[in-house]
């Protein structure tokens, strides 16, 4: 088994191209058997974050990963993310906290509701984040 730091690296350096479906789906299979893949988080929202028009899987292997660490650091690198450069993607993960209806969730909604009216981002970023919160607070 190869160190969290060595995967991490992995994440950080990859690139789409060749083989691409492959090395994602291995990093995601040396993360779901490492015992400190909650680490590396932060390092596959940045990935998505890179490639926010890139297809990941819907939410594919590497979102089944780090959604198992909910309670436990995955709603705040989630934030994070969604401060420093929402994505499609992360915005469907946000809207997943939502639809949990727990203790996250308002925050979540606010959150959304936030990206959808920050002038910086993108206008489809806007639109989906509006969409999510219409989903929430017609």
């Amino acid at each position: 088994m190869r160190g969290i730091q060595a995967i991490i690296t992995d994440l950080q350096n990859f690139q789409f191209g060749g083989a691409a479906d492959e090395q994602l789906s291995n990093l995601a299979d040396e993360l779901e058997e490492h015992p400190e893949s909650a680490t590396a988080i932060r390092a596959v929202l940045e990935l998505f974050e890179r490639y926010p028009d890139e297809d990941f899987g819907m939410p594919g292997p590497l979102a089944h990963v780090i959604e198992r660490f909910y309670g436990a650091g995955y709603e705040t690198e989630l934030e994070l993310s969604l401060r420093r450069k929402p994505t499609t993607l992360t915005l469907w993960f946000g809207n997943r906290i939502v639809n949990a209806k727990d203790s996250c969730s308002e925050h979540f909604i606010d959150l959304l509701s936030e990206v959808a009216h920050r002038a910086n981002v993108a206008e489809n970023i806007r639109t989906t984040a509006q969409q999510f919160v219409g989903l929430h607070r017609p």
